[in-house]
């Protein structure tokens, strides 16, 4: 007997992951997915910024990477995470804004997902145009007075490893490319 597997995008149930570079755009399309979905954005950054600005322990611990410019450590970024989950009922969808960024976090989400009884549906890749002519890629600013480049990493798809991944996993991996047309699913 033969199965035939579907690898069309799953975007009409569970939760939906937006990765890629710093800068190209994955807070603006969450955002704009939540505006009027009803969906939870759930974002890494305004987690952390949360946490801080209500002086929690772990809002303290993170402070303390951020300003020093560091990434903060997987395991408080995923207990962070955790406690927003804890917040969340199950029948909202959630569009996670870069988390997971390491392969770390992408194991971490997958015991969270099945802790709070919860699925991905699709993962987004966003990408962008980088090198000569591309005007050397977006700029931004990081909490803690950081500048970080989101830069073309030349043939490395660092990002592309946890959308496949979260694809052989179960979740749907969609790519898109920022500003051009879809050129199709995940490698």
């Amino acid at each position: 007997m033969t199965t035939e597997r579907d690898d069309s995008p799953d975007l009409a149930t569970g939760d939906l992951i937006f990765i890629g570079p710093p800068g190209v755009g994955k807070g603006t399309q969450a955002k704009a997915l939540v505006q009027d979905s009803g969906w939870v954005h759930l974002s890494t950054g305004e987690l952390f910024r949360d946490q801080v600005r209500r002086h929690t322990e772990l809002g303290r611990l993170a402070k303390s990477y951020l300003d020093r410019g560091e990434y903060v450590p997987d395991d408080v970024t995923v207990s962070i995470v955790r406690e927003r989950l804890r917040d969340i009922p199950r029948s909202t969808r959630i569009a996670f804004d870069g988390f997971p960024r390491t392969v770390a976090q992408a194991e971490a989400l997958d015991a969270l997902l099945r802790e709070f009884g919860r699925r991905v549906g699709t993962v987004i890749l966003l990408e962008a145009p980088f090198g000569p002519g591309a005007g050397g890629g977006p700029r931004r600013r990081h909490a803690g007075g950081r500048r970080e480049a989101a830069r073309g990493l030349r043939g490395a798809d660092p990002a592309g490893d946890l959308a496949l991944r979260a694809a052989r996993s179960g979740a749907q991996g969609e790519r898109r490319r920022s500003g051009l047309p879809d050129h199709g699913a995940a490698p």
